[in-house]
């Protein structure tokens, strides 16, 4: 199982024997199918972000593939995850996989409360945000974080620009990076897949963590699964399968 930057809607695919890891035994297809995509991208940036056991994480979109998958490696790896969904039904649905609480966004422009809630969870806000959707949850999560927080900017489906105040970027002495796993060189893909093989697939071997699978779809109903995935009603990651 791995990941690949683009065509893997397909029965054959070719990559680098190096960027692929081993399906531990326990896992059908569809689980391993639904696993790299989101433990890699989620673990990768919690590495980047130099998490650390103790560590008080928000997860934007916390009902997404990527953002269950992050709650459960914070949980697992000895942090605090704490999230935010549109969907208050999801916040319950992710405590069962280590969601210690959740922030519900009535909309997207609707984020006045978030530091309020991080300092009510945490004391003094989070050191850790994993922001998948950015737009105006990237400004609201500034207000939120702790001294010398780490602002991981995974995507951007809320948008691509919102204002910003830079005095909080430099009173708080804040760290903000930009990810994506697509543009990078195989050597760093091979980097990556390899810690992801050797720290994180023992967890999923262990069913200590596992992934979260919304619904499944054959390759020739890939139109409904595509459907499926625009209703925002989805709860973890869509698979499909092979004929």
């Amino acid at each position: 199982m791995g990941i690949i930057g683009g065509g893997a809607h397909a029965e054959f695919v070719t990559t680098h024997q190096d960027a692929v890891s081993i399906v531990p035994p326990n896992l059908e297809w569809p689980a391993a199918g639904a696993i790299p995509e989101v433990f890699i991208t989620a673990f990768d940036a919690l590495q980047q972000a130099g998490f650390k056991a103790g560590d008080n994480v928000l997860i934007h979109a916390v009902g997404s593939g990527v953002g269950l998958a992050a709650t459960q490696l914070v949980r697992a790896l000895g942090g605090r995850a704490f999230g935010t969904s549109r969907t208050p039904d999801k916040i319950e649905r992710a405590k069962p996989f280590g969601l210690e609480s959740g922030y519900a966004v009535p909309e997207p422009g609707a984020l006045t409360g978030l530091a309020d809630f991080a300092r009510s969870v945490t004391g003094g806000g989070f050191n850790v945000v994993l922001d998948l959707n950015g737009g105006p949850y990237f400004a609201a999560s500034l207000e939120a974080m702790a001294l010398r927080g780490r602002i991981i900017l995974i995507g951007g489906v809320a948008g691509g620009k919102t204002d910003v105040d830079l005095y909080q970027i430099l009173g708080k002495r804040l760290h903000v990076i930009g990810t994506v796993l697509r543009a990078r060189a195989l050597e760093e893909k091979i980097a990556i897949t390899t810690a992801f093989a050797r720290e994180v697939v023992p967890l999923l071997a262990q069913g200590t963590i596992e992934p979260v699978i919304d619904s499944v779809f054959p390759l020739d109903q890939i139109q409904n699964a595509h459907r499926r995935l625009e209703s925002n009603e989805t709860f973890g990651k869509v698979a499909l399968t092979m004929p």
